[in-house]
């Protein structure tokens, strides 16, 4: 099993205003090393393409210990950590020069028939291969996440075609973003990212009228996002997040 890691200087148009890297670019950075050791691990796109298979992103949460800054040296590292029936998992780790670990992320993959987008058990799919490694017993439990609190926020998004992947959906970091945009100037300002979690439950295409709330539970301290395809009320995804105040 091959572990892929990228040394990075944190680019001026991965930070925001205080020169944080930002969600999207967290989302962006673990997305593309994904696929590429997907790739090297020989369940990528050149492998799965001609079975008519590909991977979705179905769950995946970020921790947040210290946020990167512009120009810092960083490093991006993943590697697959077993499957089970129809669940793939796979980690990230971001850390400074030194080794200090910046952020961990946890991922749930599905791989689904091109043609009929179901998913396929990936024990019988990819069975001539070693590409998702061993099984790790305790890998964290990436759960269902229920809404709860009070609504604080909804904003309307239509799709456009800079939101899509090769794949014609919303790329997955481009839900980070939504998710990020929904908190104001003032907020965002005193409050860093502590943890993000995201369900994708139905692809978004081109065109899709959306309607995005944000609901803030108290008691949990924990901001959730509920996201429904404005006509029919299917929902797209949701998430859960913790901020920290600025210290």
């Amino acid at each position: 099993m091959i572990i892929t890691t990228d040394d990075i200087q944190v680019k001026f148009y991965d930070t925001d205003l205080r020169q944080n890297m930002t969600p999207f670019s967290f989302f962006n950075y673990m997305q593309d090393i994904a696929i590429r050791n997907a790739d090297l691990n020989g369940i990528g796109w050149e492998y799965l393409r001609p079975r008519d298979l590909f991977w979705v992103l179905s769950r995946i949460k970020l921790n947040v210990i210290k946020l990167p800054k512009w120009q810092d040296n960083i490093c991006v590292t993943t590697h697959p950590r077993g499957s089970d029936a129809l669940f793939a998992f796979r980690d990230f780790d971001f850390t400074d020069r030194d080794g200090t670990l910046l952020a961990h992320g946890d991922s749930y993959w599905l791989l689904l028939n091109r043609s009929t987008l179901r998913p396929q058990r990936i024990s019988e799919q990819l069975k001539d291969t070693q590409g998702c490694g061993d099984i790790i017993e305790d890998f964290p439990k990436l759960n269902k996440i229920i809404t709860s609190g009070t609504p604080a926020v909804t904003k309307h998004i239509t799709v456009e075609y800079t939101d899509l992947d090769m794949n014609q959906h919303v790329n997955n970091a481009v839900y980070a973003k939504w998710a990020a945009s929904l908190f104001d100037l003032d907020f965002r300002m005193a409050h860093n990212l502590k943890s993000m979690q995201i369900n994708y439950l139905t692809a978004a295409k081109y065109g899709n009228e959306l309607d995005v709330t944000l609901y803030y539970n108290e008691t949990e301290h924990k901001y959730y996002l509920d996201c429904i395809e404005s006509d029919s009320g299917a929902k797209i995804y949701n998430a859960v997040m913790e901020w920290d105040q600025v210290k």
